[in-house]
């Protein structure tokens, strides 16, 4: 009796240290190259040039500092979530352990404010980023030129 209930613990034992083993380290990598050849096709397809310009793009913002693979997994991860919420795809856990791995890469302020406003309409069109400093004539439009009698007036709260 005693050897039968030896048997049964290593064997639960074993197969819990599988299941474990199994989630913490294959079914990452799995859901990683599936969700990625998915997102992949469906940002970049095979018939446009979108990756050329946007690696382009991702060059100009960064100085050439990453290689062309860090470069597209972290567009991946930060627009691939963006798109499928906006279709209102829901996420399978595939996509969702996808988008909980970090990054390959860390872009500082400056530059993820740079990659928003390049890529802030993306399936539509690539923008080079333009850096222009903005002057208050610049910022006034034709209709806030205006008499102060017509303007609205905001008053805050203090």
């Amino acid at each position: 009796m005693i050897t039968y209930s030896i048997i049964l613990f290593f064997s639960l034992l074993t197969i819990f240290g599988l299941f474990f083993y199994y989630n913490k380290f294959i079914f990452p990598k799995i859901a990683i190259s599936k969700s990625f050849s998915t997102l992949f096709d469906m940002l970049f397809p095979k018939d446009t040039d979108n990756k050329e310009k946007t690696l382009s793009v991702f060059n100009v913002i960064t100085n050439n500092r990453y290689t062309e693979q860090q470069m597209i997994d972290f567009f991946i991860k930060t627009k691939g979530l963006q798109i499928l919420i906006s279709r209102g795809d829901k996420l399978s856990n595939l996509l969702k352990n996808f988008f909980n791995q970090p990054t390959a890469i860390q872009l500082d302020y400056f530059e993820q404010i740079k990659f928003h406003k390049a890529f802030i309409n993306f399936p539509k069109k690539i923008e080079l980023p333009v850096e222009k400093e903005l002057t208050i004539k610049n910022e006034i439009k034709e209709d806030e030129k205006r008499p102060i009698a017509n303007m609205k007036v905001i008053y805050k709260a203090s």
